[in-house]
């Protein structure tokens, strides 16, 4: 069975019951307890801590396939609302860094405004002294 890293649970339910429901269509006696065993087996490897979770902490006899779709698509809602999450707080930090950079931008143009000014002043004032100078001769 091929399972596709990105897909998710519901998808991947899914398929697990069509497969299973092909077999039972043919006769063949499957227990819900071996269909548990085995998707859990088949599930992405995204899913490997939570496997294990529920290897640990659940008995297996009393594991149902909806209580076990319920609980891995519980995981993986958490698992996405932790990326976009994280996802949120990378595009905040860029946008800080981005709002950071334009800001020290903006002080390097407001400083190299500022000593034009004071050259154009001081140009001025070389302007005015000389003027002066000459008016009082």
């Amino acid at each position: 069975m091929n399972v596709d890293e990105y897909e998710i649970v519901a998808t991947f339910f899914l398929h697990e019951n069509e497969i299973f429901n092909i077999i039972r269509g043919f006769g063949e006696l499957v227990e819900e307890l071996e269909i548990v065993y085995k998707v859990l087996r088949y599930l992405p490897s995204r899913f490997n801590l939570e496997v294990s979770t529920i290897e640990e902490m659940i008995d297996f006899q009393k594991l149902s396939m909806d209580a076990l779709h319920g609980i891995l698509t519980a995981y993986e809602m958490r698992i996405e609302k932790e990326k976009s999450d994280s996802m949120e707080l990378a595009f905040k930090a860029a946008k800080e860094t981005t709002n950071h950079k334009s800001h020290e931008v903006s002080n390097y143009e407001s400083n190299e405004e500022e000593a034009q000014f004071v050259r154009e002043m001081k140009n001025m004032d070389g302007k005015i002294q000389r003027k002066a100078s000459i008016q009082m001769l």
